[in-house]
């Protein structure tokens, strides 16, 4: 498939307009908080696996920003734990 040929994804986060990353480009507090941050945990919720989880949650930490993989993070483990519990039907 060819550059030109991609369709984005409806379910994605857009981009503000040019100016609109000028500005926040200017106070980065504001480029992180309304730009960055929500994009980054829109993929986090939808795409990250556990694991990726546990290294933004530890990237986040060190940045000081707030940690929003624990939600995820406990339905992964819910999930693992489920799967532990459940009767295995192959013996």
């Amino acid at each position: 498939m060819r550059v030109h040929e991609l369709v984005p994804d409806a379910e994605s986060p857009r981009m503000p307009s040019a100016l609109v990353c000028l500005l926040a480009a200017l106070i980065p507090p504001v480029g992180e908080r309304r730009i960055a941050m929500p994009r980054l945990r829109h993929c986090d919720e939808r795409f990250a696996t556990p694991e990726a989880l546990v290294l933004t949650a530890e990237a986040n930490r060190a940045a000081r920003w707030s940690v929003w993989q624990q939600p995820a993070l406990q339905r992964h483990a819910a999930g693992d734990r489920d799967r532990d519990r459940a009767p295995d039907r192959g013996a």
